[in-house]
């Protein structure tokens, strides 16, 4: 038996899904004025408004601070894009295109913050059976044969390093052997020389 076209628009009919973002108050009213305002678009369900905390730099509104969020969703059989439902809804309450948003669902920010469905269930590798134990021996890795081993190497090492670039210590020749600077001691006073000069 053939469909009616009724029925087959009906099965082909389109739920448009929007987020919807307002910061700061509500004007008052609110719940009334905003199933009037998307009755045009005919609104099938309108969510109950959740509020975030205030935020020094709420998201989705870069220019504002210290505000609250105020967040519904709405589910529409009129088609319209986020862009055209947002400037309507600014018109219709009077509001700044700054305090008002409006996102899709599949917006890449809003897939973003949705939680997660996929829970890991995390268990500690340790205390499973088929973990396998380390192949080397626990002595070649810890205790006093390891660290007398690591301190051998240490050695050698710096027994190579000094061999390959030696330190000599070449003494000066002359007066500074013994360590000492030798100053020439001036036992002349100026003021007798002076008195000296005047008196020839």
């Amino acid at each position: 038996m053939a469909k009616l076209f009724s029925e087959y628009l009906t099965e082909s009919k389109k739920v448009f899904e929007f987020k919807v973002k307002i910061a700061g108050e509500l004007p008052e009213n609110f719940k009334k004025k905003i199933k009037m305002a998307l009755a045009k678009y005919e609104a099938t369900k309108i969510s109950a408004v959740k509020k975030t905390v205030v935020q020094e730099h709420p998201l989705d509104f870069p220019k504002l601070q210290n505000k609250e969020v105020n967040i519904f969703e709405i589910s529409l059989n009129y088609p319209v894009t986020a862009d055209v439902l947002m400037n309507y809804l600014c018109e219709y309450f009077n509001m700044n295109p700054e305090m008002l948003k409006v996102k899709n669902p599949n917006d890449p920010t809003e897939t973003y913050l949705a939680p997660s469905n996929v829970k890991q269930e995390y268990a500690p590798i340790l205390t499973t059976p088929e973990y396998e134990k380390p192949e080397v021996p626990q002595e070649k890795l810890t205790g006093d044969k390891y660290n007398q081993s690591m301190l051998k190497s240490l050695m050698d090492e710096i027994s190579k390093s000094r061999e390959n670039h030696p330190v000599s210590f070449e003494k000066d020749s002359g007066e500074r052997d013994s360590g000492e600077f030798k100053k020439e001691v001036n036992t002349k006073s100026p003021i007798l020389d002076a008195g000296n000069e005047q008196l020839q």
